[in-house]
């Protein structure tokens, strides 16, 4: 008996320091990673990377640093101005002969990792006559876009919308934390709704976070995490995709219902840099679902993995078209590739 007792004693013991060895050297946010069709899962892991980065001892400053934080959206940029990338006033109304284009999107439509003047929107506010504003926001979801437009673009009237669509904004769709806390479409009973109306401000999703990792124990969720790593698979992947197809159909729907009849929707179709190199299931999956929707909508696409590929090799694409940092990461469109999809939106539009 009390042999038995001590090895229970042993095991608790051991337990209690596997438990301290976790927390004194595993970031929490680690415990998640590579977890992306589990959106609830996916959705904590990014507020636990919030977490770590804005300390929870100087919460006070979080709002200072995420300055861009906005109720309605999460984050935006330009709120005390238009809210439109630049420093050029647009007019309500459109000048006779101009041709308006509003571009809306995350990073790839923003124009990350090049210069201000080589975003493919920047290059087609070249073009005589065209006026383009760009108010796309780095990390964006597709329903981000879409509420961005609804309650902020289209006051502008603009006779063409340029929506940029990058592969991971589908993912984006499914949680409600990426780069911050956002708002996101739930089903809800035979309706889709829009979830978090109104987006908490950092100190109080810092402190939400705090609260709840207090409860946590880091080594269930470590192992309950291995578990599902462990049986998740193609069947798990098609769950995701059938929960959020009608989500993504709904957004794009709204939009399409919010056209006036002489707006032009064109939606770019922006594939990751690692498709053109070495295909993953997970995205391969969200670039296949995403193509089927915008054929059941019967919406205008320039989808860019096939029109890269007019003139140039995968590898050619791979290596030209997208920024490679020296630290051996894979960034946003170069410059090349920026005008590569300017001529192609051109093209499109007849302009």
């Amino acid at each position: 008996m009390k042999s038995f007792i001590l090895l229970i004693f042993s095991a608790l013991l051991s337990l209690v320091v596997v438990e301290g060895l976790l927390r004194l050297f595993v970031s929490p946010s680690s415990l998640y990673a590579t977890i992306h069709t589990a959106p609830e899962l996916n959705e904590w892991k990014n507020a636990l990377q919030f977490w770590e980065r804005y300390s929870p001892e100087v919460a006070s400053d979080a709002v200072r640093s995420f300055a861009s934080y906005d109720p309605v959206l999460g984050w935006d940029f330009e709120q005390e101005g238009d809210r439109i990338k630049g420093d050029e006033d647009f007019a309500d109304t459109v000048a006779e002969g101009v041709t308006r284009i509003l571009a809306i999107g995350d990073s790839y439509t923003y124009g990350l990792d090049v210069a201000e003047q080589e975003n493919f929107a920047a290059i087609l506010a070249m073009i005589p006559d065209v006026e383009v504003l760009n108010m796309s926001i780095p990390g964006y979801g597709i329903d981000q876009a879409y509420l961005k437009y609804r309650d902020y673009g289209a006051r502008y009237a603009p006779q063409v919308i340029i929506f940029g669509v990058y592969v991971s904004d589908y993912e984006r769709s499914s949680i409600g934390f990426t780069t911050f806390a956002k708002p996101v479409f739930i089903v809800n009973g035979d309706q889709i709704d829009l979830r978090s109306q109104v987006v908490p401000p950092p100190i109080a999703e810092l402190q939400r976070v705090e609260r709840k990792i207090a409860q946590k124990i880091y080594l269930i969720e470590m192992l309950r995490n291995v578990q599902y790593k462990l049986r998740r698979g193609s069947a798990q992947r098609e769950d995701f995709f059938n929960d959020m197809d009608p989500l993504i159909t709904h957004v794009f729907r709204l939009l399409q219902g919010s056209l006036r009849a002489n707006q032009r929707l064109l939606i770019v179709h922006i594939p990751r840099a690692e498709s053109f190199n070495e295909a993953e299931p997970l995205a391969q999956g969200m670039h296949r679902h995403l193509l089927a929707i915008y054929k059941a909508l019967n919406l205008e696409v320039i989808n860019l993995a096939e029109a890269f590929l007019v003139e140039n090799s995968a590898q050619e694409v791979y290596r030209n078209y997208y920024v490679h940092r020296k630290n051996g990461s894979v960034g946003h469109f170069s410059t090349r590739g920026h005008r590569r999809v300017a001529e192609l939106i051109t093209a499109e539009l007849g302009l």
